[in-house]
C-alpha cells in the first residue's frame, strides 16, 4: 500500500520531483541553524527565554523553518494528503475528486492499511480468510479507480451512438 501511494502520488525515490535529500539531513540543518539563530539573536536568554521584537537573526530562522516545513510537506507530506494524491494520479478523468469520495476512500484505505500493519507487525492476529477479504477492499479501492464502473456503460453508450448512426 506505502509503494501504491509513493508511485501514484508523485512521491517515489526521487524520481517524480522528490528530492534525493533524506529527511534527517534536512533536520540537522534546522538544527543547526536552530542553534546559531538563538546564539546570535536578542530576543533569547537562557533566563527569560524567548520575547521583545524580532530581530534579523530570529527572521533569517522564522524563514528557515518555513522553508523547512514547506519541504517537509512536499516531500514528506501527511498520509492523507498523500492517499488523495495518489487518487488524483489514479483517477483517469484527472478531474478534481468531490469531499464525501475522498473522505470515504480515505477512511476505508486507513483501515485496511491499520489492519495490515498491526498484522505485518505481529500485533493483530489473522486468518485466511481476514486476509483475502481486506485485500479484496483494497483491490475495489484501486479498482475503482483504474478501471471506473462507468467504463462498461461507456461502452453500451458506444453501441448506442453506433446504432444510430446506422439508422
Amino acid at each position: 500500500m506505502e509503494k501504491i501511494g509513493e508511485r501514484f502520488a508523485g512521491l517515489s525515490g526521487g524520481t517524480s520531483g522528490q528530492s534525493s535529500v533524506s529527511l534527517m539531513e534536512k533536520v540537522r540543518h534546522m538544527e543547526d541553524a536552530f542553534r546559531g539563530g538563538k546564539e546570535r539573536t536578542l530576543c533569547h536568554t537562557d533566563e527569560s527565554g524567548w520575547r521583545g521584537e524580532i530581530d534579523v537573526h530570529l527572521r533569517k530562522l522564522l524563514d528557515k523553518l518555513g522553508a523547512f516545513l514547506e519541504w517537509v510537506d512536499a516531500h514528506r507530506p501527511r498520509r492523507r494528503k498523500q492517499f488523495k494524491r495518489m487518487l488524483i494520479g489514479l483517477d483517469p478523468s484527472g478531474r478534481p475528486l468531490s469531499a464525501p469520495l475522498v473522505q470515504s476512500n480515505w477512511k476505508t484505505w486507513k483501515e485496511v492499511r491499520n489492519y495490515f500493519v498491526l498484522v505485518s507487525h505481529h500485533r493483530k492476529p489473522t486468518g485466511l480468510k481476514n486476509m483475502h477479504d481486506k485485500i479484496a477492499v483494497l483491490e475495489g479501492i484501486l479498482a475503482e479507480r483504474l478501471v471506473p464502473r462507468t467504463s462498461a456503460d461507456s461502452d453500451a453508450i458506444d453501441s448506442l451512438i453506433e446504432e444510430t448512426r446506422d439508422a
